[in-house]
């Protein structure tokens, strides 16, 4: 008989997954960009090119993506024109906004971004099998979820009324299965082949920016 998983592994796994996963395909990223002699980027800066490179190019639109102000939007591309990575160009439907563009620097991370990532995901394909890799592809990016879920008051009031695991249970509970695990195991064999002090690096699903 199959041994059911504890609600708080089934219930709360998948938001902390896909968390988890990102910081890895991050890790991986930046490793590539300093690799190539680029500047490295923060995490935020990391999801704003990669906004841009889904077609978002009105600062507003990457506000609402971000959950922040426009004017935190407005500083952080400041910021990144400043240090050359984006560009911000008159807006031909509009003559009082903005659109975001790479910039030349910003042509050259995406061009080594596209290489980056299709290194990882045949890492991803070694590591995990391919099938794993297409079940993601399959799930993450061909699959259309709709729209997000809402809610009303009165589904608040019935959630909080079903039994399940408190929040310090979720919160303390083991990472086992994971996108930190796989990170942490490869963390382990490399750090087998390397002096002690270079095995100490952080696993990427603890690092923050």
């Amino acid at each position: 008989m199959k041994e059911k998983k504890p609600a708080s592994t089934s219930r709360y796994f998948l938001m902390s997954g896909l968390l988890h996963a990102f910081y890895w395909m991050d890790e991986g990223l930046q490793n590539h960009l300093r690799a190539a002699g680029m500047p490295g980027l923060s995490r935020t800066q990391s999801l704003i090119m990669t906004n841009v490179a889904d077609g978002v190019t009105r600062p507003a639109e990457l506000a609402r993506r971000l959950g922040i102000s426009r004017q935190a939007v407005q500083q952080l591309l400041a910021d990144m024109q400043q240090r050359g990575l984006l560009d911000l160009a008159d807006d031909p439907a509009d003559a009082r906004a903005k659109i975001i563009r790479y910039s030349s620097r910003g042509v050259q991370i995406g061009e080594i971004t596209v290489r980056a990532l299709e290194h990882l995901d045949d890492e991803i394909e070694r590591r995990l099998g391919s099938k794993a890799l297409g079940d993601l592809r399959r799930i993450l990016l061909e699959r259309d979820w709709g729209e997000p879920v809402t809610a009303t008051p009165a589904d608040v009031r019935l959630q909080k009324r079903r039994k399940g695991p408190s929040l310090e249970a979720v919160a303390s509970r083991s990472p086992a299965g994971s996108a930190a695990r796989p990170a942490a195991s490869a963390a382990k064999q490399r750090g087998a082949n390397r002096p002690a002090a270079a095995s100490k690096r952080s696993s990427p699903a603890r690092r923050t920016r």
